[in-house]
C-alpha cells in the first residue's frame, strides 16, 4: 500500500515502542515500509497518466473528481 499521504516516520523501533498501536499495524502489514524510488516510480505514473485513469482511481478511493484537473487529482491521491 502506498499511503495517501508520504511521510517518513524515522527511526522505526522507536516509534513501534513508543506507540504500540502503529506497531501492530507495522507487524500486520497494514502499514508498510516503502524505498524513495517506490514512491517516485508512483508519482511519476500518476504524472503520466490519463485524466480518465485518474478518476477511476480517484473513484476507487472514494475521491469525488467532478470537475477537477489532472493536477488536482493528483493532489487528492497523494493526500495532499
Amino acid at each position: 500500500m502506498i499511503p495517501g499521504k508520504v511521510v517518513e516516520v524515522g527511526d522505526l523501533p522507536t516509534l513501534k515502542k513508543k506507540y504500540p498501536d502503529f506497531g501492530r499495524l507495522v507487524d500486520e502489514k497494514s502499514i508498510v515500509e516503502v524505498s524513495a524510488a517506490a514512491v517516485k516510480k508512483v508519482e511519476e505514473d500518476l504524472k503520466k497518466a490519463t485524466l480518465e485513469t485518474l478518476k477511476a482511481k480517484a473513484k476507487d478511493k472514494g475521491i469525488n473528481a467532478d470537475g477537477k484537473t489532472k493536477e488536482e487529482l493528483i493532489a487528492a491521491l497523494e493526500g495532499k
